[in-house]
């Protein structure tokens, strides 16, 4: 799945972070929602969370360790609709 930066993402899985073993206290937790902030290979960063640089196993640079994305998903944000209340104010019948 594509994130962008500026999306709102749900964690849907917080469990066995490999993270522990390296210099980063700070994790996402199930349920709550964050905003992506930038975006590395199958990873993302995260507005509400940063780390302490450290080496990347991958080329040696330093950098912030970033989360993958297969642990968020998308916010779906649902327009509110209360015309059915606003009817009720008014005494007109609602049809279901």
């Amino acid at each position: 799945m594509a994130f962008r930066v500026g999306q709102k993402v749900v964690c849907v899985d917080d469990s066995d972070w490999v993270a522990s073993l390296l210099n980063m206290p700070n994790r996402p937790v199930r349920g709550r929602v964050y905003t992506v902030r930038g975006l590395y290979e199958n990873a993302i960063y995260l507005e509400e969370i940063s780390n302490p640089p450290q080496a990347r196993w991958k080329n040696g640079d330093v950098a912030e360790a970033c989360f993958f994305a297969r642990r968020f998903r998308p916010v779906v944000e649902r327009k509110t609709d209360i015309s059915a209340f606003t009817k009720m104010l008014t005494g007109k019948r609602v049809d279901a």
